[in-house]
């Protein structure tokens, strides 16, 4: 009857958040209809453009998006996917597909964290369906509702796809991939099986490589700890036979993997844009990216992540009482060395932009130089969340294997409601502080209420209806708002790009522009 009541709680905590999940993402995507193409969606999305237009063939659009990504891995960068997606954006085919941007950026990052949860805590680590539902909530909530950019995140396309929706697919990558590794043994499956799944998750890790560097780079590095954790910590009898499943998607993401570093374009892009690229050694890139590492997870640590930690722990250590000896197998060893991969793996993603920017020795300079982008420091917060919550569980059930058994469900009621109380008081704090504007969801119903999300769609419509008029010479509207879910910030002025995309000979402001700064 006990266990009967202790699952019954579960499901009950699994269908709560789901509702808290829905009810949060219903005023995001409601504002989102709002949204429309901005800056670089009209670059990389012109030549499709033109081709679907005059052909209104869906095939022949393709063949163009592909066409124009090789042509930008030749001049521009290597990250072969995204430019792929970037040319093929909603407006290609109409205007009004832009505004399902944000729900399908939202929904694709909440399907990835659902199938990480039910590969890893439920198939690895033999949680109940509810518990790994409930953690991998918990983990997009804290996610997407902290986010640092939310339009760059989610309503602008060309920002969104090439970090959030690639880090996603690298997440439901990585997935499958330890589904397939740690799921049915290689005697039980039919040998057509395996070749076809081998060859699909292949084709997988190809594709998920072909992302923005931050993305590629930690995708590498997550696959490389798996292929050591397979050898170090799987069960004796299974580690030779469950590696050399692992080994062709290894081999397969780390082609993708060289394929976009070593692009023409990667090189012609740093001459571009004037980046002293080689100018610090790999030595002094990794001391600088640990250090920023140690100021970032102290800057975007919060009281809401602290309450969202609590909330998995106590899930995680209820699950592994429930299971007992007998169902957990697993041995989660070297819990330590696991905790310092994580924080080598966050430390790894502000390489690239070190790389390319830190030009000084003053740390507060160059912590802004790797942190002073949306659209990377989104990502890696969402990465530095998600390992956190990987590495609560992970010590959790160290402890549990190590034969500390002590249970009480008094206790976990008692820290459960501690972190809903933290987390209300961090949610009151912000709300007082700045408006809640560091939130997905108020920001969204901020933006509704005040009227500027309403407002910034007419004038973009307005604009596009010009645009899209047979005028050769158009005069658009300086826009009068800035709301934070749908105004890119990274994105460079608007106007740059619509020439070329509504066929227009010139496009100017019919007054001065106003300036916003996030």
């Amino acid at each position: 009857m006990g266990m009967r009541k202790k699952d019954k709680a579960m499901t009950v905590t699994a269908i709560v958040l789901a509702v808290i999940t829905i009810a949060l993402l219903v005023p995001f995507i409601y504002v989102s209809k709002y949204a429309y193409p901005w800056a670089d969606d009209f670059s990389y999305g012109t030549d499709t453009r033109m081709v679907y237009l005059s052909t209104h063939s869906v095939i022949r659009t393709i063949g163009a998006a592909l066409k124009s990504s090789v042509a930008v891995y030749k001049e521009w960068q290597g990250t072969y996917t995204s430019c792929f997606l970037m040319a093929l954006q909603p407006a290609v085919w109409n205007i009004r597909l832009y505004h399902l941007t944000g729900m399908i950026m939202t929904l694709s990052m909440l399907g990835a964290y659902i199938v990480l949860g039910l590969v890893v805590f439920k198939r690895l680590w033999k949680m109940s369906f509810p518990g790994a539902v409930s953690i991998a909530l918990l983990a997009y909530l804290i996610s997407a509702e902290r986010v640092i950019g939310i339009a760059e995140a989610f309503t602008w396309f060309n920002g969104a796809v090439h970090y959030t929706y690639m880090n996603s697919l690298m997440v439901f990558f990585v997935s499958m991939v330890a589904l397939y590794v740690f799921g049915k043994s290689r005697d039980e499956r039919k040998p057509f099986a395996k070749i076809v799944l081998t060859v699909l998750l292949c084709l997988l890790g190809v594709i998920a490589a072909g992302s923005n560097n931050v993305t590629t780079l930690t995708g590498m590095l997550v696959m490389f700890i798996l292929g050591v954790a397979i050898m170090v910590l799987g069960e004796k009898g299974h580690k030779v036979d469950r590696f050399l499943a692992f080994l062709p998607m290894l081999i397969a993401y780390a082609a993708g993997f060289m394929v976009n570093m070593l692009s023409p374009g990667n090189r012609a892009r740093g001459g571009t844009m004037g980046a002293d690229i080689g100018h610090l050694n790999a030595v002094d890139i990794v001391v600088e990216a640990f250090k920023v590492c140690a100021m970032d997870i102290a800057d975007k640590f919060s009281l809401e992540l602290l309450a969202v930690l609590l909330g998995v722990g106590v899930i995680a250590w209820r699950e592994f009482h429930r299971l007992g000896d007998k169902e957990l197998r697993f041995s989660f060893g070297m819990p330590a060395l696991v905790v310092f991969a994580s924080y080598c793996l966050i430390a790894a993603m502000y390489c690239p932009m070190l790389a390319v920017e830190s030009t000084s020795n003053d740390m507060h300079v160059v912590f802004v130089a790797a942190t002073g982008m949306a659209r990377t420091e989104n990502v890696v917060y969402f990465n530095m969340a998600l390992l956190m919550v990987f590495d609560v569980v992970y010590c959790l059930g160290w402890l549990y294997q190590k034969g500390f058994r002590v249970y009480s469900p008094l206790v976990g009621g008692l820290v459960a409601v501690v972190a809903v109380i933290i987390c209300l008081f961090g949610i009151r704090t912000e709300m007082m502080t700045d408006k809640g504007q560091h939130y997905l969801t108020t920001t969204a119903i901020d933006n509704l209420k005040n009227g500027t999300a309403a407002y910034y769609g007419y004038q973009m419509e307005e604009n596009t209806n010009r645009l899209m008029s047979e005028d050769s010479d158009v005069l658009v509207m300086p826009l009068g708002v800035n709301p934070n879910s749908l105004y890119p910030y990274d994105a460079s002025d608007w106007i740059e790009g619509t020439r070329l995309f509504y066929q227009k000979d010139s496009v100017t402001y019919e007054s001065e522009p106003y300036v916003f700064e996030r």
